[in-house]
């Protein structure tokens, strides 16, 4: 892709907390807009916003890839490797590997490894998306911005409203708000990180700190 002219670039800021930023300083950060901003820009892009089950799916992947290449990192620093195999006394004998139940219990974390992610108050604005390369972004590794899905907000099967708060969900089950994921810049790290985790907004609404991904269907 050509860069941008100067030209195009001049006199544009981005707005922050810290006051306007310059454009250029900005180009690869994520795009804040409404949901209907952003599934029309997606579909003139030829693809498609992820339903909630498609993005949990890629959050799944990222995060047991993550831990498994954590663990195999730990296991590599304190068993003696020769030629891929372990020396004892003499005897070759071949590295643990995971299993099913090795990978169970690593899946079984109720929330997920946040380390890189742009969350908690880290930098107080957004950061680039491109910071991890071509590597698949998880929960929360959209630079600092929620995760809008396509999947509108609705009650559950067994849902019951809490007694405490009766009305903290079950007000927005009108078929105007879609669920988002993962958390912003300014989301405290217990919310951000953990699994079981949904907000929601109203689709049209342009000032939540939202962007999207983008999919597309392979025929």
């Amino acid at each position: 892709m050509k860069p941008l002219p100067k030209s195009f670039l001049d006199g544009k800021t981005v707005r922050t907390v810290y006051g306007p930023v310059p454009l250029e300083h900005a180009l690869d950060w994520p795009v804040f807009a409404s949901y209907d901003e952003l599934t029309g820009c997606a579909a003139w892009m030829g693809g498609r916003i992820p339903t909630f089950e498609e993005a949990r799916s890629i959050y799944h992947h990222v995060d047991l890839s993550r831990r498994k290449q954590s663990a195999e990192k730990k296991l590599g620093k304190t068993l003696p490797a020769v030629n891929g195999h372990l020396s004892n006394d003499g005897v070759e004998e071949t590295p643990p590997t995971f299993d099913d139940a090795t990978a169970s219990a690593l899946d079984d974390s109720l929330f997920v490894d946040l380390d890189g992610s742009n969350v908690g108050l880290q930098h107080w604005h957004p950061m680039p998306v491109t910071a991890h390369g071509n590597r698949l972004a998880g929960q929360s590794e959209m630079g600092g911005v929620w995760e809008w899905t396509s999947t509108p907000l609705r009650a559950h099967d067994g849902f019951k409203p809490m007694k405490l708060y009766p009305g903290y969900t079950a007000d927005f089950f009108d078929e105007k708000h879609n669920i988002v994921l993962g958390g912003s810049w300014a989301t405290h790290p217990r919310i951000s990180g953990r699994k079981s985790f949904v907000n929601w907004y109203q689709r049209n609404y342009p000032y939540a700190w939202v962007g999207a991904r983008l999919v597309r269907d392979i025929e």
